[in-house]
């Protein structure tokens, strides 16, 4: 699978509108599967949108095409200029896509893409920076991002590397299938719209990877083979690996495509997938980046930051040589630098210190996202340097004004602050205390994997901490053990809002005030006041048993299974609790257990709940 967006043009836009949407009232009513509960109130749509869709005969197969390009431009410190291109070839479904965009907005759909694609590089430890977006559709339906990737190529001292794999691979496997899955249910649903039988949906890709000019030795154990990943039913994935010249500088060139067959239902596993996927490094020669200490610390920082597995040692610069550091001597010099640099002065090391690792780990769940000003981690600098100067060891668990944290939080917290000098010339004013995804932290007499911290974040949709969630949360909160307050909020969720569709999708903020949303309305108003009562809770999405009928220009939201369920696009959210992940339902008033058949479903990750946030607010 390519290194790109993980969804397609057309699954990108309908997702943003509304592919979750059911109306419970209908659903239970025409559902086999339970009776509507008299607390089921009449839905309430505020406008239904006639997409303008005229249904044609077309007796014969069609083949929909998307076109996916991305250039890859690697400069001498192993940065990236990037600027991707997708466009829909002229079609019936390109014609859906322009009026579907001129409904939901142009700002969410590009807002969407944005955040897919930060998405989609997270899973390979790499970030987005300065995303720009623009969608076209006056004649061909097509969209551009531009944006820069620090490191995607490191330096190790002696070559330059770069690795595109996924971190968690068992997980980035299963999301890519339900990925594909949500490609195939989706284009289905468009194919009957315009009763096309046995349409093929295919997306074309090319990515160029420009090394840096002078790059030499250029290597790479996949270079001109080939691999086929079959998605069960006829649909596939194809792609080849080439190492080609473009203007005189050596470039990588990953081509393929994939074909989406709807007749038949997609299969794999993600161990099947795993089997062939090709994941892959490349090195080339070139000169070492010239590099402050602080600049060479971003390798660290970034792997902290997307949860891989820390290295023994990791090449860094102090006042132009290269040494291998471990994460121990890191934090010391990292510590050292702040202080320096606080004082006016320069880093002073003329040798790296010997110092030991830490032992055991522990932090507490408590001082997440809490905000430490420029006089206090200063101070933390100070203390950890002289704690670490008298005992030879790096410590496990360290003080702090929010919080005790981990080795690892202080190591990520400083790269943070020291990526922040180096970005403006001076010390951050503050930073927010953002956990390392890897771990366990403290939460009263249990401990909670650091990951799940990540869906206490708000996002473009879902407004955390503002006065009317307070407001609401005040009311509710009345001695409630966590369960019981993420049960009474599912609850208040489904009697303060009324059913109605939209294309556009609201805010959080917008739903509590004017009452009226559908499912992914009703979701994100949840998710603000779980997130905001410390609860963390994830986004789900997927297809659920239902006979409901959509009103006319909502018809790509329901469809039928290969062996002829009914079934509709739905959202709802699931809760963090007693160590497992719950499943609430507040449009319909469900948790704990729901009363439908789930067909397919998509999870949000911890780092979807990054990039959604780092869309929209700033990267962390």
């Amino acid at each position: 699978m390519e290194m790109t967006l993980r969804k397609t043009i057309l699954i990108l836009a309908i997702f943003v509108a509304a592919l979750v949407f059911l109306s419970y009232s209908s659903f239970f009513r025409e559902s086999s599967v339970a009776p509507a509960p008299e607390i089921f109130r009449e839905v309430h749509v505020d406008t239904w949108f006639d997409l303008g869709i005229e249904t044609p005969v077309a007796p014969a197969p069609e083949i929909f095409r998307e076109v996916h390009e991305m250039v890859i431009d690697v400069g001498p410190d192993g940065s990236a200029s990037c600027r991707y291109l997708a466009r829909l070839e002229p079609s019936e479904i390109a014609d859906f896509m322009k009026t579907h965009v001129r409904l939901v907005g142009v700002d969410r759909v590009e807002q969407t893409y944005i955040e897919s694609l930060r998405e989609s590089f997270a899973e390979y430890g790499l970030e987005v920076r300065g995303p720009v977006c623009q969608v076209t559709f006056e004649n061909t339906f097509e969209f551009t991002i531009e944006w820069e990737t620090p490191l995607l190529f490191r330096w190790n001292g002696e070559n330059w590397v770069a690795t595109f794999e996924w971190i968690d691979a068992q997980e980035a496997a299963a999301r890519a299938i339900a990925e594909v899955k949500d490609e195939w249910v989706t284009v289905r649903n468009v194919a009957r719209i315009y009763n096309v039988q046995n349409l093929i949906y295919e997306i074309r890709y090319k990515t160029t990877i420009l090394l840096p000019e002078g790059a030499d030795n250029v290597y790479c154990s996949l270079l001109g083979s080939s691999w086929e990943e079959d998605y069960g039913g006829g649909s596939y994935e194809r792609g080849v690996l080439t190492l080609e010249e473009n203007d005189g500088r050596s470039a990588i060139v990953e081509e393929g495509r994939e074909v989406i067959i709807t007749e038949n239902e997609i299969t794999i596993t993600p161990e099947q997938l795993l089997e062939n996927f090709p994941s892959y490094s490349v090195t080339y020669a070139h000169a070492p980046p010239a590099a402050s200490f602080a600049e060479s610390l971003e390798q660290v920082r970034l792997d902290l930051k997307y949860g891989r597995e820390l290295k023994e040692q990791y090449p860094v610069c102090i006042r132009g040589s290269w040494y291998y550091l471990s994460p121990a001597q890191l934090l010391y010099h990292m510590a050292d630098t702040i202080v320096a640099y606080d004082q006016g002065g320069e880093l002073l090391v003329q040798q790296p210190v010997r110092v030991l690792p830490p032992g055991d780990e522990s932090g507490e769940w408590e001082a997440c996202w809490k905000e430490l000003s420029k006089e206090e981690y200063v101070d933390l600098a100070l203390e950890i340097r002289g704690l670490m100067g008298e005992t030879g060891r790096a410590p496990g668990e360290i003080e702090t004004p929010v919080g005790k944290m981990r080795f690892r939080d202080a190591l990520y917290l400083f790269s943070r602050v020291l990526s922040a000098y180096s970005s403006a010339g001076k010390l951050p004013d503050s930073v927010i205390f953002a956990p390392v995804p890897t771990g366990e932290l403290r939460r009263g007499g249990s401990e909670i994997p650091a990951e799940i911290a990540y869906f206490l974040l708000p996002d473009s949709y879902v407004i955390t901490g503002t006065e009317r969630v307070g407001e609401i949360l005040e009311n509710l909160q009345d001695n409630y053990t966590d369960y019981e307050l993420a049960k009474a909020l599912c609850e208040w969720t489904r009697y303060h809002i009324s059913y109605g569709l939209s294309f556009r999708p609201p805010t959080s903020e917008e739903i509590l005030e004017n009452g009226i949303g559908q499912c992914r309305d009703y979701a994100n108003v949840y998710l603000a006041l779980t997130r905001s009562a410390g609860i963390p809770a994830r986004r789900v999405s997927g297809w659920v048993v239902s006979a409901w009928q959509p009103p006319h220009g909502w018809e790509f939201a329901v469809g039928e299974t290969p062996d002829g369920r009914p079934i509709g696009g739905h959202g709802w959210v699931e809760v963090y609790l007693g160590g497992k992940w719950l499943p609430a339902d507040p449009t319909a008033g469900l948790f704990e257990n729901l009363s439908y058949d789930i067909y397919h479903k998509v999870e949000q990750s911890w780092r979807d709940a990054l990039a959604d946030y780092e869309t929209a607010r700033d990267v962390i």
